[in-house]
């Protein structure tokens, strides 16, 4: 709700009297179309870039055409650009140079640029904008390895959206580029769709080893003391993108480049659309081979949700609901794949950490709560207690249940944001139950998980066996925990306890004795021990 009210202000700022006057008559329905969610889906433009970057001169400069569709309702008289503070522009319409209303330096390092269209663009229309830019900066310099985000200036409406791209660059001969597009080699552009940020690498005396999959072009770029892992990693990336695609139906981008982090292996990080990095390549044998196989997973996932499905932060493309989501994704590979899953028990072991150190973990925090914060949110919260609660919500509604919920949210909102509203309305569909209760406890509150086996027992009854397992509720989150029972004859029973009980009594019924009673056998849940 907050993205589509942002939209919204955002076309009323921009809009006519006459527009407003329009979207005072619409239905309550047809105002979110014009200024909620379908909105934008539909505020889509197609960037025309050719750029030439010098790294040892510290110089990017190039060429932009932005061609843009009102596909709104709303008269547009002004365009807002989001660049560079430290660039230069010159912005042209139909041949006139526009008129700029003003300039905003954000302390991000950008600069929000609103410009007076020559002729408004009524609901229909189209316009072309030429732009030519020009940046220098120390920190493009003489450098090996250069991944290069928002350095093109861009559309901005609040907050990114998807758009098409063509891109032509030109680097020096000694530097590889991989972008976020697939390059044809007669035309040089770069291509891609559904790109929220087009990103660049370039890497001098760098290679690049390819395969496809599924329609889609992965490459890894590498020095030459990185080639053991690279090949490591094109080949866990090719499998990966097959899992997925069968898992989840399909890949959102045509291509998936890997390129060099940091020089120690310390994990990786998603760059840009169909880019993600990997730390520490040249230091292969200092990580087991699982360590690899892990980070590109969990990297990938990432390209579904934050790439594809969007955040609805608008200052933050991978928030705490895109990352668990993303996470849920890696650990799924890593179960079919047999690779264990002790990193994603390390993950949640940093949440349970935090409540152990008396930390306020409460997800829905304001800006101003978020601002007064001592510890690492984004290892204990963002990243720990996310995961944890996307794993507790897959345990509360069951494998299957819980699949069709996250691929809906693929589906549906692909180009669109998903906010923690949306997602509990897609639960609430897909279930027919309200799972308020859940939402309530993970995420708007600072409770905790803690449940114990307090007791059990065996008797013989007749020719059969009653087992007796008593599991307490330790802490302040109640929720419903699964306790298996498993018996000498090798069989076993799972039960799941009644949330709404503090202390639950589950009896079990078998042909041999029992032999050992486990809660959360599969460790799915973020439990903190009161010991």
């Amino acid at each position: 709700m907050c993205s589509e009210i942002l939209i919204l202000s955002l076309i009323l700022s921009i809009a006519s009297p006459e527009a407003l006057a329009n979207l005072s008559e619409l239905s309550d329905e047809n105002i979110k179309l014009a200024g909620g969610l379908a909105y934008q889906d539909s505020i889509q433009a197609h960037y025309t870039i050719e750029c030439s970057i010098e790294p040892n001169k510290g110089l990017l400069e190039g060429t932009e055409n932005i061609r843009l569709k009102n596909t709104t309702n709303a008269l547009f008289r002004e365009l807002q650009i989001k660049w560079s503070s430290l660039g230069k522009l010159k912005i042209s319409c139909r041949g006139e140079t526009v008129r700029i209303l003003s300039e905003t330096k954000e302390d991000s390092g950008t600069c929000i640029t609103v410009i007076e269209l020559p002729e408004p663009i009524h609901p229909g229309g189209d316009v072309e904008l030429q732009i030519e830019f020009r940046m220098s900066s120390s920190e493009y310099a003489g450098v090996e390895k250069l991944p290069i985000t928002n350095w093109y200036p861009r559309l901005w409406w609040g907050l990114e959206t998807h758009d098409e791209y063509d891109v032509k660059v030109e680097t020096p001969p000694e530097y590889t580029i991989v972008t976020s597009g697939v390059g044809d080699s007669k035309s040089g552009y770069h291509h891609g769709d559904n790109v929220r940020t087009f990103g660049l690498f370039l890497g001098r005396n760098h290679k690049v080893a390819k395969a496809m999959t599924k329609d889609v072009l992965v490459q890894v770029i590498f020095t030459p003391e990185g080639k053991e892992c690279a090949d490591l990693l094109l080949e866990t990336a090719v499998d990966v993108i097959n899992f997925y695609c069968e898992r989840f139906g399909f890949y959102p981008h045509s291509v998936l480049s890997i390129i060099p982090g940091m020089n120690r292996p310390a994990g990786g990080y998603p760059v840009a659309t169909g880019i993600v990095a990997v730390h520490g390549m040249e230091q292969f044998d200092s990580k087991p081979k699982l360590h690899w196989q892990w980070i590109t997973a969990h990297e990938i996932g990432h390209e579904y949700c934050g790439e594809h499905v969007l955040s609805e932060d608008p200052d933050d493309a991978f928030d705490w609901l895109m990352i668990g989501l993303g996470i849920y994704a890696d650990r799924e590979y890593a179960r079919a794949r047999g690779l264990g899953l002790n990193k994603h028990r390390e993950m949640m072991n940093r949440y349970i950490k935090g409540v152990q150190s008396g930390f306020d973990t409460t997800i829905a925090l304001s800006p101003e709560q978020r601002s007064k914060i001592i510890f690492n949110f984004n290892s204990v919260v963002k990243h720990g207690k996310s995961f944890s609660v996307i794993s507790a919500l897959d345990c509360v509604l069951g494998k299957k249940v819980f699949g069709r919920i996250y691929r809906n949210c693929l589906k549906d909102f692909g180009g669109r944001r998903l906010g923690i509203n949306e997602f509990k309305a897609v639960c609430g569909k897909e279930t027919g139950q309200d799972l308020g209760w859940f939402f309530e406890q993970w995420v708007n509150s600072n409770k905790f998980l803690s449940y114990k086996i307090t007791s059990r027992g065996c008797k013989k009854q007749d020719d059969h066996y009653i087992s007796q397992v008593e599991v307490q509720c330790l802490g302040d989150m109640q929720m419903s925990v699964p306790v298996v029972a498993y018996f000498e004859d090798g069989t076993y029973q799972s039960r799941l306890t009644d949330r709404l009980l503090f202390v639950n009594v589950l009896d079990f019924k078998s042909k041999s004795p029992l032999k050992e009673v486990r809660l959360d056998p599969n460790g799915a849940l973020a439990q903190v021990s009161m010991e």
